[in-house]
C-alpha cells in the first residue's frame, strides 16, 4: 500500500489519464480519501490519449481489461499536450494498452520541451520494442535508454527515456 501522506510529500501535482469512466469513478474516490490531500495537486483527466483530438470505442470493464477499439461505449480523445498545457512534468507513464506510440506523438511538443523521465510499455505489440524507442529518440535525441522487464515473460517490459542530467547509472 501507499502511505498517501508520504506521496504527498513527493510531488507538486499529478495528473492522472484515465477513459473508462468506472475506473476514473474509483480514482477520484480513492484520491479523496487521502487525508489531507489538496484536491488542486491531484487532476484527474477522464479522457483516452492520443495523437489528435476525437472520439474512439472502447471497452469499459471497470478493470484493468478495459481496451480500446473495441466494445459500445466511446470516449473523448485528447493530445497529451493539451492536457498537460501550462505544466512541466518531470515524469510521464505510458501505460496505455497499445495506445503508446499515438500518446507518445501527442505528447511529443511537452516531452521536447520539458524533458521529463519517461517510462514507457513496450510490451503491447511486437514493434513496440523498437518502434517506441525511435519514436522517442525523434523527438529528443538526448534522452539515455535503459529498457527493464518487470516480469519473467515480455510482460511488463519498460523503456525508460532519461534525460542525462538526471541519469544515475
Amino acid at each position: 500500500l501507499v502511505d498517501p501522506v508520504a506521496v504527498e510529500r513527493e510531488f507538486n501535482q499529478i495528473v492522472a489519464v484515465e477513459p473508462d469512466p468506472l475506473n476514473c469513478s474509483v480514482l477520484r474516490e480513492r484520491i479523496s480519501e487521502w487525508n489531507g490531500s489538496d484536491p488542486g495537486r491531484v487532476h484527474v483527466a477522464p479522457v483516452a490519449v492520443g495523437s489528435q483530438r476525437g472520439r474512439l470505442q472502447f471497452d469499459v470493464t471497470g478493470t484493468a481489461g478495459s481496451s480500446v477499439g473495441a466494445g459500445a461505449e466511446t470516449v473523448e480523445v485528447a493530445p497529451l499536450d493539451e492536457i498537460l498545457a501550462g505544466l512541466s512534468p518531470t515524469y510521464i507513464k505510458f501505460d496505455v494498452e497499445g495506445a503508446e506510440h499515438d500518446a507518445l506523438v501527442g505528447g511529443s511538443r511537452t516531452i521536447s520541451a520539458n524533458m521529463p523521465v519517461l517510462a514507457v510499455c513496450l510490451y503491447h505489440r511486437p514493434e513496440d520494442l523498437w518502434d517506441l524507442p525511435l519514436l522517442v529518440r525523434s523527438i529528443r535525441p538526448d534522452y539515455r535508454f535503459y529498457v527493464r522487464r518487470h516480469s519473467d515473460e515480455r510482460w511488463e517490459t519498460v523503456l525508460y527515456a532519461v534525460p542525462a542530467d538526471r541519469d544515475l547509472n
